[in-house]
């Protein structure tokens, strides 16, 4: 269990400083280039648009397998005699209502 985080920490470290970084230094160098403010902060808009548009879908495919997995340990809990969702969406993707067990 130990060696999973200890490797996930290592990972998320490693790509905050590589990509991340290289990133921050490319629009550091974006924003001295440019004859004009606007050639200036357009540069630097454009390096942020793309990290946005690569890592928003990564970001959001972890965030809901977060989701899943958390469903799915709730259902394994010893003690728990019902599988409990902690979405309340539908698998066709509508919104349920929770109720009570009468």
């Amino acid at each position: 269990m130990w060696t999973l985080v200890w490797a996930l920490k290592s990972f998320l470290y490693s790509f905050g400083k590589v990509i991340i970084g290289g990133v921050k230094r490319e629009m550091q160098v974006r924003s001295q280039e440019g004859a004009t403010n606007f050639d200036k902060i357009g540069g630097v808009a454009m390096m942020g648009g793309l990290m946005a548009a690569a890592f928003l879908p990564l970001a959001m495919v972890g965030l809901e397998l977060r989701e899943i997995a958390k469903a799915g340990i709730v259902g394994r809990i010893a003690g728990s005699r019902r599988k409990r969702s902690l979405l309340p969406i539908r698998p066709n993707g509508l919104w349920r209502v929770p109720r009570r067990d009468v």
